[in-house]
């Protein structure tokens, strides 16, 4: 069997959850078009992410791409808050600071600082012959 791509994931948001889509536009850069284009970044200057931040998975985000809204479900909650990614950024900041307990910034990474592709793969096994279809994870990561 040919690989082939299953999916493509897009995340507007760094560390925050993906956006499903059925196709995506690469740009010049290589980049996907809406990947990774927002980042959340503590007073030092570093990304807010799983790494630094376990708390960050208690969040929840859905994405409209074409409105550039981002829907917030914080833990806690009953509603979810919409933002604006252009125009209320500072409100998501304001409400992204009051949930982590220190000033956090969204950055927009507009020279693509920062991207990210997984690529899944279904593929049959070569020589092992353990499993007829599998699922790779292929990550590139491009600094530029």
């Amino acid at each position: 069997m040919m690989p082939y791509l299953a999916k493509i994931l897009l995340y507007p948001v760094k560390s925050l959850n993906g956006v499903e889509v059925e196709n995506a536009r690469v740009l010049a850069s290589g980049a996907l078009q809406h990947d990774r284009e927002f980042a959340i970044f503590d007073e030092q200057g570093k990304f807010v992410n799983g790494k630094r931040h376990a708390k960050i998975h208690l969040l929840r985000a859905q994405f409209a791409l074409l409105n550039r809204t981002i829907s917030l479900q914080i833990p806690g909650d009953d509603l979810q808050q919409i933002f604006h990614l252009d125009e209320e950024r500072q409100a998501l900041e304001a409400t992204l600071s009051d949930f982590f307990k220190f000033a956090v910034t969204l950055g927009q990474c507009v020279s693509r600082t920062y991207v990210k592709y997984k690529f899944l793969y279904k593929y049959r096994g070569f020589e092992t012959g353990k499993s007829r279809h599998q699922q790779l994870k292929i990550k590139f990561r491009v600094w530029c």
